[in-house]
């Protein structure tokens, strides 16, 4: 997603969920996610607890790191196929919008 994008529309929950994860891919601290994620303290916990209880990201008690565990990384590479394909329908539906406008060329 490009950042002028957040500017123009709601984030879906799949979107926000895949933002989590990616932000813990390498390991990281809440306050990072919550800031990288753009959530505040609440929403990150409640996302949190339900990525960790659907073993999508892990937490290390010792480090006090959060990790995307295999699973956490086989979401985020469906939810980006998920995007692209949404993205070309999106693409695609404005091409045809465009050529019922007044004024464009069209074939008959």
């Amino acid at each position: 997603m490009e950042a002028g994008d957040r500017k123009n529309r709601r984030r879906s929950r799949e979107e926000v969920l895949g933002e989590i994860i990616r932000a813990a891919s390498k390991g990281t601290i809440k306050t990072r996610i919550m800031y990288k994620a753009a959530l505040n303290s609440r929403q990150l916990k409640r996302y949190l607890q339900m990525l960790m209880k659907q073993g999508l990201i892990s937490y290390n008690e010792e480090s006090k790191l959060y990790t995307a565990t295999e699973t956490g990384n086989l979401y985020l590479e469906r939810l980006d196929e998920f995007l692209r394909a949404k993205n070309q329908l999106f693409n695609q539906s404005k091409a045809l919008k465009d050529l019922l406008k007044p004024g464009s060329e069209q074939s008959v």
